[in-house]
């Protein structure tokens, strides 16, 4: 008899064990990506690697900053984040994503993404859509509060991270093509392929989205249609995200080339640098800056490529390059973030624990970045006023 009642015991145990974790499971799975609340909608402004010119004029930083807040992430933070109003987007090396509420300092949840592949969150309004880098569906959308996917696409992989325009989002596949997504219902609009490979974001010039490949064609494509405007095919491979400010369209090879090219695709000027750039530029003030594999940011005239200074970094630089009104930040594989001002003068250097790999993410007059010992860290300006969350 005492064998049969702890026989009777040890199932009951197992099938009570199995409900509590299926419940855990469950409630996990059922919390919403997308908070149905967001407290503040205030302005957020996103990592270069985008595509787009990462100059934000609007962004007004304190030197010198301290650390106001760090999290710990399940791995390495991806190279981008993504923010809306107060929340922060993690995507992270292992296949997870987590979100962060920057006003209440404190994790909201941390959930495992479809086929653990790692990818890119996307805000669009009331849509957060994740991109994921492998999987037959890696394109998928959760609307505003909802546990499950509104949509989900099957796009076989994305190589970089999507651009949002309007409701379009415009991504790069693992099939050598590129496609326009309408988030409202999420369905394919258009397709189109390419002879060689795209690695980096679309970059968009008013209705026209620019993409460059391995096999060295850069294109200007209709937003709308997918049909073709323009096309350059005479490039050696393109090595870095292509950007633009609207004028100017700036586009780094494999041979240590920059070409700066007219929004019709006329070549306005190029040169050879001594250093191949893997990391997106920014055009800032009359400037382009780059950061080169041999460890030198240069800023060059934009309208002439004439050099104005050169910053020696005495490593390699990790991230994207992105700007504020009035200074240049980057991170770099030993470990700091670094702030130049317009003259490339050192302004302010944090040394963090790990590479810096994940660009700058700004928000509220606070700098937001990751490294790759699992950290993400929330800088605010010395001068910082608590009471109404902005720099003094």
């Amino acid at each position: 008899m005492r064998r049969k009642d702890l026989q009777e015991q040890n199932r009951l145990l197992k099938l009570v064990s199995g409900l509590l974790i299926g419940i855990l499971l469950y409630q996990g799975c059922a919390r919403p990506l997308l908070p149905g609340k967001n407290a503040e909608n205030g302005p957020v402004f996103l990592p270069a690697d985008s595509g787009n010119n990462a100059w934000f004029p609007e962004v007004s930083l304190q030197v010198p900053m301290e650390l106001e807040i760090e999290y710990r992430t399940s791995s390495a933070p991806g190279a981008l984040l993504a923010a809306q109003g107060n929340w922060l987007f993690v995507p992270t090396e292992d296949g997870r994503l987590e979100c962060y509420d920057m006003r209440q300092k404190r994790r909201l949840y941390r959930r495992k993404l479809p086929n653990g592949s790692p990818g890119y969150a996307i805000p669009a309004g009331k849509l957060l859509i994740l991109a994921l880098r492998f999987g037959q569906e890696s394109i998928l959308a959760w609307r505003e509060g909802q546990p499950k996917a509104a949509w989900k696409l099957n796009f076989h992989g994305v190589t970089a991270f999507p651009q949002l325009y309007g409701s379009l989002l415009f991504a790069a596949s693992l099939q050598k093509g590129l496609g326009a997504v309408d988030v409202r219902k999420g369905v394919l609009k258009w397709t189109r392929t390419f002879k060689g490979q795209v690695w980096h974001p679309p970059a968009a010039v008013d209705s026209l989205i620019v993409v460059g490949t391995d096999c060295g064609e850069v294109i200007a494509l209709v937003g709308q249609t997918g049909k073709t405007l323009w096309e350059k095919s005479r490039f050696p491979p393109v090595v870095a995200p292509i950007v633009t400010d609207g004028s100017r369209i700036v586009i780094c090879t494999a041979d240590s080339g920059l070409t700066v090219l007219a929004p019709d695709g006329r070549t306005l000027w190029g040169k050879h640098l001594p250093s191949v750039v893997f990391r997106a530029p920014v055009i800032w003030e009359g400037k382009i800056v780059l950061a080169g594999q041999d460890g030198m940011v240069r800023a060059l005239a934009a309208d002439s490529g004439k050099q104005l200074w050169v910053y020696p970094t005495d490593t390699v630089v990790g991230t994207s390059l992105a700007a504020t009104d009035k200074f240049l930040l980057f991170g770099t594989l030993d470990r700091r973030l670094v702030m130049l001002d317009e003259k490339g003068n050192l302004r302010f250097e944090l040394k963090v624990h790990g590479r810096v790999r994940t660009a700058p993410l700004f928000w509220k007059s606070r700098l937001v970045f990751g490294s790759e010992d699992r950290s993400i860290y929330i800088l605010k300006g010395t001068d910082y006023d608590a009471g109404n969350g902005e720099n003094r």
